[in-house]
């Protein structure tokens, strides 16, 4: 016999697994990364320049798998809905709406025929499904595995190389600010007042992955954004189950 709640779980374990295996990939194209600095006198502005030749770091493999922790995390709130809901052919998928308008209207039409009246309640007065509702969480979870699963590019890499130094030719050692870029990029940096710079410490590459510009979620960093909505999603659920038992 069907246990309640236990696909739910059981997908929610799948996104957690998703989300690790995002982070060991991340971690170790950051170990194998390689780029490289050069020094080269430019004429025209009288000194050194440093010049960075970098390649893009996030491997192709991650955007697929984001998209497949953002779905597995969706469809369990899907299934939990199912296993509450009345049982009924047009029961598809978790209510999700863009105000709290709109969750209201539905519950006077559509909602009240899917589940029992104490779990609509509860949806419009707890979870609250909708952007700028206390389950807004789940509204950004619904507009991001949306546009992945339309192939929509949800991400934005922005890396950087810190702690760089240098020897110029009066034996004075200096630090270079941080080298930030969106990959893959060659750029210089001017070396003003200094000839003849020798880089003595190459430094070490660093990878911030943000949501894209015009998301739910924009400029939030990935792995921990995804983190706390696996979180979220997984105590929604003890919530409606608790409720849908607790009558």
């Amino acid at each position: 016999m069907k246990r309640l709640f236990e696909a739910a779980r059981l997908k929610i374990k799948r996104a957690k697994q998703n989300i690790n295996d995002i982070d060991a990939l991340l971690r170790d194209s950051l170990a194998k990364y390689a780029y490289s600095i050069s020094v080269e006198y430019n004429a025209n502005i009288g000194c050194d320049l440093i010049r960075l030749k970098a390649p893009r770091m996030t491997p192709d493999e991650f955007s697929p798998l984001l998209a497949t922790a953002l779905h597995n995390l969706r469809t369990a709130l899907d299934s939990a809905w199912l296993d509450v809901a009345f049982d009924s052919p047009s029961v598809i998928e978790f209510p999700v709406y863009q105000t709290r308008n709109d969750l209201e209207s539905a519950a006077e039409s559509t909602l009240k025929h899917q589940a029992p009246e104490h779990i609509i309640n509860f949806l419009m007065e707890v979870i609250q499904p909708y952007e700028g509702g206390d389950g807004e969480p789940i509204w950004a979870l619904h507009g991001l595995d949306i546009k992945a699963q339309h192939g929509r590019s949800l991400h934005l890499d922005y890396q950087f190389i810190q702690g760089i130094r240098a020897i110029d030719d009066r034996g004075e050692e200096f630090a270079i600010p941080d080298l930030t870029f969106v990959p893959p990029h060659s750029f210089a940096r001017r070396c003003d007042g200094r000839r003849n710079v020798k880089i003595t410490d190459n430094g070490k590459p660093m990878l911030s992955v943000t949501f894209n510009d015009r998301l739910p979620m924009e400029g939030q960093l990935i792995l921990p954004a995804i983190g706390e909505l696996a979180v979220f999603v997984s105590g929604t659920i003890d919530c409606i189950e608790a409720a849908f038992f607790a009558e």
